[in-house]
Parts: structure tokens; C-alpha cells; sequence
């Protein structure tokens, strides 16, 4: 029985994975395609569920492989943490910072930084995400962790403001601007 025969008999149109379970089931059995296909389309003895088990169970064994082979691709690859790019500010120090002191609004942060730097507040946006790189022994890079982060102000040498000015990424890691490259 072809997968189109099936998908006419069932009104159902299985992923290859499911059809070759269901195959495989309808070769082991002994009944004609009209017969089996009304077998599972009303899952008597428990045919469908049986047949997505094993389906189920092949999505998983395939995507076991697939993980141990990126595994495997990364470890060839030797992807290594590349502190030039990303966040400047380790998370565990936000994390500190974030538990101790005060977090700013987006326009209040806009305050700062067109106050301290002189810099055009409508020129500013305000980022709320962090990234850390690695790069692999070919020089490509990749994010390694994303981080949700607000804007921290405490004092003019502890803070932090991840923002966008004039085409740039910057970060203010307690009270130096650093460019956010990545």
C-alpha cells in the first residue's frame, strides 16, 4: 500500500516516519488495504496508537543521533568561548547587580547616557538582550547564551545599560562605555 492509497482509505496524511510504521504494520498483517486502513482509522485494538508508539519511538532514536552527532561536530569543531565579542559583563556579575541594585526605565537609561556621554537622546534604543560568543577553529563565531537584561543604576561606577546609538552597539559596564561587537 502506497502512502497516497492511505492517505485516500484514512482521510489521513501520515509524516514518513508514521508511514513507515504503518507499513511495516500493515505488511506484518494479514488483512487487505480497505480492512486495515478502517482498523486504524478507528484504532480498533489500539492499532493507531501501537503504530505511533513506534513512530514515536523512531523520532526519538533519530533525534538522538542527530544530537550525538552535533556533539561529535562540536567537539571537531572545537568551538571555544571568544570573549571579544558579546557582552563585556558576565551574567553571574549582572546577576549580582541585578539582585543588589535599583533597575531604570528605558528613558530613564536614555537620561543617563545622554547626560554622561552627550549623546543624542533620540539617537539611543535601548536593548534588553545579551548575547555570549564562541568561535570555532575556523574563526566562525556563534552565540553560545542569550540573556534578558534591564538596565542597572546604582551609582556612576555601578551600573549597566546594554543600547543601540548611531548605527553602534554599545554597553555601559560601570561607567565605561564599551563597544558591544558581535
Amino acid at each position: 500500500m502506497t502512502r497516497e492509497e492511505f492517505t485516500e482509505l484514512t482521510g489521513i496524511y501520515p509524516s514518513m516516519i508514521l508511514y513507515r510504521a504503518i507499513e511495516q504494520e500493515y505488511m506484518d498483517s494479514e488483512q487487505d488495504k480497505a480492512e486495515f486502513c478502517r482498523r486504524y482509522r478507528l484504532n480498533i485494538g489500539g492499532i493507531a496508537e501501537k503504530i505511533q508508539v513506534i513512530a514515536d519511538e523512531e523520532v526519538f532514536r533519530q533525534e538522538t543521533k542527530i544530537e550525538r552527532l552535533q556533539i561529535d561536530l562540536d567537539a571537531e569543531l572545537k568551538w571555544k568561548y571568544c570573549a571579544e565579542l558579546g557582552t563585556y559583563l558576565d551574567q553571574e556579575e549582572y546577576t549580582e547587580m541585578f539582585a543588589k541594585y535599583q533597575t531604570v526605565s528605558d528613558e530613564t537609561a536614555v537620561k543617563i547616557l545622554s547626560i554622561t556621554f552627550g549623546l543624542m537622546p533620540e539617537k539611543i534604543r535601548i536593548r534588553h538582550e545579551a548575547e555570549e560568543f564562541e568561535r570555532n577553529k575556523y574563526g566562525n563565531c556563534r552565540i553560545k547564551r542569550k540573556f534578558q537584561r534591564d538596565s542597572v543604576y546604582d551609582t556612576s561606577d555601578c551600573n549597566y545599560i546594554r543600547f543601540d546609538c548611531a548605527d553602534r552597539q554599545w554597553e555601559l559596564v560601570n561607567g565605561e562605555l564599551i563597544p558591544y561587537d558581535c
